[in-house]
C-alpha cells in the first residue's frame, strides 16, 4: 500500500523497473515544478507589462476587465505583438488552404492509388474536424500565437468534446501550466484548474472527506485542482486499458487528497492531450523564449520610458512653468485659460519681467530617438524576414534563384520549429480521429488499404519556406532553359539530358495548385491515346490516297505521307 503522506509507494521496486507513483509523490513533482518555474513566471511578467499587458497576471491575479495599461505609453510593442502573431497564424496555418496533407512513408507508397485516395481523403476528414463550429481551433490558436510571439512557449490541449462528436482546443495560461521532462523525453504535465465543488461532482467526482463540510455548506466555493498526466509505466494502481498510454490524477492541492471518479474508473488517455510549443529553447529551461522580446525588452522599456518624458516636455512647451519674484505679486499666478495676475507696476524689477516662462527641453530629440528604437523593434520583432522576396522582371534567373536562398537561409530558424510543432500538433489530431468512435474500425477515417498497414503515415505542411523552396525550383527551371537554348544549336542532344516532364512538374509547382497537375500516368494514356489517334488518322489518309491513286492517279505513282502532327510529334 503506498504511503499517502510521503508520496512513496512502499512496494518494492523491481531494480530497473519505473517508480510507480502515489497521490504524494504527484503532488511533490506538482509542487516542484511549479517551483522551478516561479522564476520564469517573473519574467513572463515583465515581458507582458510592455507586449502583452492582457496577460500581465503572472504574479498577481486581476480580475476580468481589469485596465491594464495605466504604465504604458507608447503603444508600437503592443502592435508588433499582435502583428506578428496574426502573421504567424496566416503563414503556418492559413485558412480556406490546405495547409496540412496527409503522406503515406515510406514515399513510394503515395505512388499507389489507394494510398493516394485515402490520404486525401484523411486530409479532408481532419480539416472537418479541425475547423468544425465547435472545436474552437482558430481561437485557441490565436491566443497560442500571441503567447508564443510574447514569451516562447504556449499550451494547446486538444481533448474529445462532451459527447466524443469531434474535438475541442484550449489554449492555456503559462502561469496555469508546469511539467517535468524525463530522460526519454516524455513529461509529467501539472494543470492547475479553478473549479467549484458542485462541478467536480457534476464530472463524476468523488467529494474528498476533507471538503464534505465545504460542499455542505456553500456547493459553489471554488477550489484548486491539479491535473497531473504521466506515462503509464509510472501508474502505480490497477484498472487502466491495455491501450491506455498516459495516467490522469486529479488532486484537490489544498487539502492533498486524490479525487477519484465515482464509477471507479481511474482517469487515462491514449493520444498526449497538450501541445507544448517552445519557440526558443535554452539548457536547463524547461519552457522557451521568445527570440524576439527576448532581445527588446530593454528597448521596449526604455522606448516606453522616452515616450513619458515626450509626453511631459510637449506638455511643458504647451503650458511652460512659469518664473515670478516673491514680490509684487497681487494674488497666486493665474495659470489658466484667460486668467490675469495682477502685479504692482511701481515696483522696480530691473530687467526681468515680472512673470517669465521656464525653458523646457527639447521634444524633438526625444522624437527621433524614439523613431530610431521603432526602427530597431521591427527588426526584432522580424518584419525584415517575413517579407517574401519581391523579384524584379529585370533580374536574370541566376539572382532571383540567390534571393530565394537567401530567404530560406534567414527564414529556416524562424519556421523550422514551427513546423515540427505542426507535426506535433497533427499527428494527435490524427491518433484522436483514429481512436473515436466511427463506422469503422479506423474511426472516422475509412479503412486504409492493406498497403498502408506496411507504411506509416506523417505530415506535409504548407509553409513560407516551402513556397520558397518551389519558387528556387521554378528559377533553377529557367536558367536550365536559357542555358539549353544558349547551347542547343552547338550541341542538339543536350536537350535529351533533361526530363523535361520532371522540371515542368516541379517548376509548376510554384504557380499552379497540386490539383492542377495531372498525374503522370494520365499524361501517359492521354498521349497514348493522341498517338492512336494520329497513327489512324495516317491510316485513313494513306487509304484515301491508295484508293485515289487507283481510281485516278498515274500507275505506279506511290501515294504521299501526310506530314506529320508537330504537337503530337513533340
Amino acid at each position: 500500500m503506498a504511503n499517502q503522506v510521503g508520496g512513496l509507494n512502499a512496494k518494492k521496486q523491481q531494480p530497473g523497473a519505473p517508480m510507480k507513483w502515489g497521490v504524494g509523490d504527484v503532488i511533490s513533482r506538482g509542487d516542484r515544478a511549479f517551483s522551478k518555474f516561479a522564476p520564469m513566471y517573473m519574467l513572463w511578467q515583465a515581458i507582458a507589462e510592455i507586449f502583452y499587458p492582457e496577460r500581465a497576471d503572472f504574479t498577481s491575479k486581476a480580475p476580468p476587465g481589469d485596465e491594464r495599461y495605466w504604465d504604458v505609453f507608447d503603444e508600437e510593442p503592443m502592435l508588433l505583438r499582435r502583428n506578428l502573431a496574426n502573421q504567424i497564424g496566416a503563414m503556418i496555418r492559413p485558412r480556406g488552404r490546405d495547409w496540412f496533407m496527409c503522406k503515406a512513408y515510406p514515399r513510394h507508397l503515395n505512388d499507389d492509388d489507394e494510398v493516394r485516395i485515402w490520404c486525401e481523403d484523411a486530409s479532408r476528414v481532419m480539416r472537418e474536424v479541425v475547423y468544425s463550429s465547435g472545436s474552437n481551433f482558430s481561437r485557441a490558436f490565436s491566443e497560442s500565437d500571441n503567447d508564443y510571439v510574447a514569451f516562447g512557449t504556449s499550451i494547446v490541449t486538444h481533448t474529445y468534446n462532451h459527447n466524443k462528436s469531434g474535438l475541442l482546443f484550449k489554449c492555456l495560461h503559462p502561469r496555469d501550466c508546469a511539467w517535468n521532462e524525463h530522460a526519454d523525453g516524455s513529461m509529467d504535465f501539472h494543470e492547475k484548474m479553478t473549479i467549484s465543488l458542485s462541478q467536480l461532482d457534476e464530472m463524476g467526482m468523488v467529494i474528498p472527506n476533507e471538503l464534505i463540510k465545504a460542499y455542505n455548506e456553500d456547493p459553489h466555493q471554488e477550489i484548486e485542482v491539479r491535473r497531473c498526466t504521466y506515462p503509464v509505466a509510472r501508474y502505480g494502481g490497477v484498472g487502466l486499458p491495455k491501450d491506455a498510454k498516459f495516467a490522469v490524477m486529479y488532486v484537490a492541492h489544498g487539502v492533498r487528497a486524490e479525487l477519484k471518479p465515482k464509477s471507479g474508473q481511474p482517469s487515462f488517455f491514449r493520444t498526449w492531450p497538450y501541445l507544448v510549443r517552445r519557440w526558443q529553447t535554452v539548457s536547463g529551461e524547461p519552457a522557451g523564449r521568445s527570440p524576439c522580446t527576448s532581445v527588446s525588452l530593454a528597448t521596449g522599456r526604455t522606448l516606453n520610458q522616452a515616450q513619458l518624458a515626450i509626453i511631459e516636455s510637449l506638455e511643458k512647451l504647451v503650458n511652460p512653468p512659469l518664473l515670478a519674484p516673491d514680490d509684487g505679486i497681487a494674488g497666486e499666478i493665474q495659470i489658466r485659460a484667460n486668467g490675469v495676475t495682477y502685479y504692482d507696476a511701481t515696483l522696480n524689477y530691473g530687467s526681468r519681467n515680472p512673470v517669465t516662462a521656464l525653458e523646457v527641453g527639447r521634444p524633438d530629440f526625444g522624437m527621433e530617438y524614439a523613431v530610431e528604437r521603432r526602427t530597431f523593434l521591427a527588426r526584432a520583432f522580424l518584419q525584415n524576414l517575413l517579407s517574401f522576396p519581391q523579384i524584379d522582371k529585370q533580374m536574370t534567373a541566376f539572382e532571383a534563384d540567390k534571393i530565394y536562398q537567401q530567404y530560406m537561409r534567414d527564414a529556416a530558424p524562424i519556421f523550422e520549429p514551427m513546423e515540427a510543432e505542426n507535426g506535433e500538433l497533427m499527428e494527435a489530431v490524427f491518433e484522436r480521429i483514429y481512436d473515436a468512435d466511427g463506422p469503422t474500425k479506423s474511426g472516422g477515417f475509412a479503412d486504409p488499404p492493406d498497403v498502408l498497414l506496411e507504411g506509416e503515415v506523417k505530415f506535409e505542411f504548407e509553409t513560407p519556406l516551402s513556397s520558397a523552396y518551389r519558387r528556387m525550383k521554378f528559377e533553377q527551371a529557367r536558367e536550365a532553359n536559357a542555358y539549353i537554348a544558349e547551347r542547343v544549336q552547338l550541341n542538339p542532344g543536350i536537350v535529351d539530358l533533361i526530363d523535361h516532364d520532371e522540371m515542368d512538374r516541379e517548376a509548376l509547382k510554384a504557380l499552379v495548385p497540386q490539383s492542377w497537375v495531372r498525374r503522370e500516368e494520365d499524361v501517359e494514356a492521354t498521349r497514348e491515346q493522341k498517338q492512336q489517334e494520329q497513327l489512324m488518322q495516317v491510316a485513313a489518309q494513306l487509304a484515301l490516297q491508295a484508293a485515289n491513286a487507283g481510281v485516278g492517279g498515274k500507275p505506279g505513282e506511290a501515294p504521299q505521307l501526310p506530314s506529320p502532327d508537330p504537337m503530337m510529334a513533340a
